[in-house]
């Protein structure tokens, strides 16, 4: 994908630039995210899932650095503590102490279920759920197979969907401990109305994520009641090993776009689907 003509490539440069500065030293903050918390009667916690690299990493320290706890929702947390290319870093340096880990298979619903059982004890509230975790594939027309769908579905439309609902049921999300906000990572790709890469293939992924655009929007409107904010967002074309690090846009730069769009913007963050910009995409 390529990046859109509303963030030029100078612009793009310069924010770069600060995200290295800013990652070089704690006591320097990102130029545009302070920190903040999304309630004032008590600590900030998130919940991120697909936590251990790529843009969850990204989120993960963002959210750190902003003095949020963080739980990482991996697939194997031994190795997401000890691998120095995932969170190793992180559980080492001085957020550490806030970085928590549970075990999570987003491609299974049972696994879903028992991992918010098992945070009930832990945990009271979730200020902010990063559903993050994902799933690619590439092929063709003439090439798609039944089961590149039902993989796609599962990772990238039912997981989300299926964990906000079971973190809304055990009381984790909204209600009286507070509001709540769930972002659910897509893409432009999930986007039927836009005319950008329509003759990109990955079928079953473009339409996984229209499957959760589409799931967020309604979630959205059924969670709204208990203060829970449902918001859609395509975090840019960016390198990560799911694409061969061939993306335009750094983690650190998406990551930090799409928080200063959930954490910084003050807009009404209500059923929309935004790119990393904090602009408003067609469903």
């Amino acid at each position: 994908m390529k990046t859109s003509s509303r963030c030029p490539a100078t612009i793009y440069s310069v924010f770069c630039a600060l995200i290295s500065l800013s990652a070089n030293s704690d006591s320097v903050p990102f130029l545009f995210l302070k920190q903040t918390s999304m309630t004032t009667d008590h600590p900030s916690v998130a919940v991120v899932t697909g936590a251990s690299r790529g843009i969850g990493r990204q989120l993960t320290a963002e959210l750190l650095r902003l003095g949020y706890t963080v739980l990482a929702a991996v697939r194997d947390s031994a190795k997401a503590k000890a691998s120095p290319d995932q969170l190793a870093n992180l559980v080492a340096g001085p957020s550490g102490s806030r970085l928590h880990f549970a075990q999570l298979d987003i491609s299974s619903g049972a696994s879903i279920d028992a991992f918010v059982e098992g945070l009930t004890a832990r945990y009271q509230h979730f200020d902010l759920v990063i559903n993050n975790a994902g799933i690619t594939e590439t092929s063709v027309y003439g090439e798609t197979t039944e089961q590149h769908l039902k993989d796609c579905f599962q990772v990238n439309a039912f997981a989300p969907f299926l964990l906000t609902q079971s973190l809304w049921k055990a009381g984790l999300i909204g209600g009286k401990a507070g509001k709540s906000v769930v972002a659910n990572i897509s893409s432009l790709l999930g986007s039927s109305g836009t005319q950008e890469w329509v003759e990109y293939p990955a079928y079953a992924y473009r339409a996984s994520k229209a499957a959760l655009n589409n799931l967020s929007r309604y979630s959205d409107i059924a969670l709204a009641k208990d203060g829970v904010s449902v918001v859609t967002l395509s975090p840019g074309y960016v390198s990560t090993d799911m694409n061969n690090n061939q993306g335009e846009l750094t983690p650190e730069f998406s990551a930090q776009s799409v928080l200063k769009v959930v954490l910084d913007s003050g807009s009404n963050l209500h059923g929309t689907f935004l790119n990393y910009s904090g602009e408003e995409l067609p469903w």
